[in-house]
Formats: C-alpha cells, structure tokens, sequence
C-alpha cells in the first residue's frame, strides 16, 4: 500500500479539512458513493467523494499518511463528537453546523458550482506560431 494518500478534491462548499483524504462511513449495501459528490464524512464534515476510492482496513495500524484520523476512528466505530457550533442556514434557515450554509443547500450548490464550472468555460483553443504558418 501507497504510504500517502492525497487529499480530496477541492470545492469551496466543503467543510471538511482539505488537506487530509476523507473517507466516508456508508453501509456496503448501499453501494460506492458517487464521484464528485459533496457528501458527510466520517469527520462529519462535508467532503468532495474523488474519482479514486480508496480501500482501507481500519482495523490495522499501518495506514496511509495523510487519512483524516477523525474519519478512520468513524470507520472504527469510535465516536467523533462535532463541537462545531449550530446556527441557521441562511437559505432555507434549517439549523446547521456548517457555518450558515447546511449540508443540502451546500451539496445543491456544490452541484451547480461543478456544472458551471465544466460547461461555462471552454478548453483553450491550441496556440499556433504565426511564423509556423504554411505559405501558399
């Protein structure tokens, strides 16, 4: 096993530390989350769910550098308890620990931040040497 892990992708709607790799707590009979989703991980705060699973025992003591602890104690069936203080969502005003935006309204806007993100900006067109040109 890789002896680092990178973390998980970036979106500014993610609570969760963004510099360690998150995992995230959900029952084999439900399936693998989906790619790109902004999901609750074991730390319970929100995380990006990469294209790259990882497969992890969390009953060994060698893991790879770079797990989020709270998230492998959460696979351990240890509790984590948040601390992080509830307030009301400033959208649809549920309460929240995720500093005024919740879990929904965050995953819905993570969600529109990704489409506009991929289909607003296109790809650089190729840049070409005017001297390479072909002369007729």
């Amino acid at each position: 096993m890789n002896n680092a892990v990178p973390p998980n992708p970036y979106s500014p709607y993610a609570t969760a530390d963004p510099d360690t790799r998150h995992l995230f707590p959900i029952p084999p009979e439900l399936g693998p989350p989906t790619p790109g989703t902004l999901l609750f991980a074991g730390c319970h705060g929100l995380a990006v769910v990469p294209d790259d699973p990882i497969e992890i025992d969390p009953a060994t003591e060698q893991l790879p550098h770079g797990l989020c602890m709270p998230c492998v104690d959460s696979l351990r069936g240890l509790a984590h308890t948040d601390t992080r203080p509830l307030t009301d969502c400033r959208v649809c005003c549920h309460i929240t620990r995720n500093n005024s935006l919740c879990a929904t309204c965050r995953a819905t806007a993570h969600h529109l931040w990704q489409d506009t993100r991929v289909t607003a900006v296109p790809p650089p067109a190729p840049q070409t040497d005017p001297s390479q040109k072909e002369r007729s």
